[in-house]
């Protein structure tokens, strides 16, 4: 693995970390799942239309596809915040809004990633 893959991984992930936490930061005291469902859905968004934008360009930046994808939205999202939300709500017995949640995510992160790359297939005729 090259030094310079290591570099724009870790860059990618430096800048989508900082930047999930930033969005945490106003949901994070009332320990409701918020910010990471913003996260998530966002960063699903952003990986669905660099991988449509990678297929349909082949050729792009080689730091492009590892900083981005791996790097940033690898940074970005956080599947662990999910698991720790889930485990609360079950720890409080609140196991409708622990259903919710993983209902809201998986079928919210479906929808976004399906109408993104419905909008970057439309733009891109």
């Amino acid at each position: 693995m090259a030094l310079r893959n290591i570099l724009v991984v870790s860059l990618g992930g430096i800048i989508g970390s900082l930047l999930r936490w930033l969005i945490s930061l106003p949901t994070h005291e009332n320990g409701r799942p918020g910010g990471t469902l913003i996260v998530n859905f966002i960063g699903a968004g952003i990986l669905i239309y660099a991988l449509n934008y990678f297929q349909a360009h082949p050729n792009p930046r080689w730091w492009w596809r590892p900083a981005i994808a791996s790097g940033f939205c690898g940074g970005f999202t956080t599947y662990s915040a999910f698991a720790v939300q889930i485990q609360g709500y079950l720890a409080e017995n609140e196991y409708g809004a622990a259903t919710l949640y993983v209902l809201v995510s998986l079928i919210g992160t479906y929808v976004v990633m399906t109408v993104i790359s419905l909008i970057y297939k439309r733009a891109t005729r």
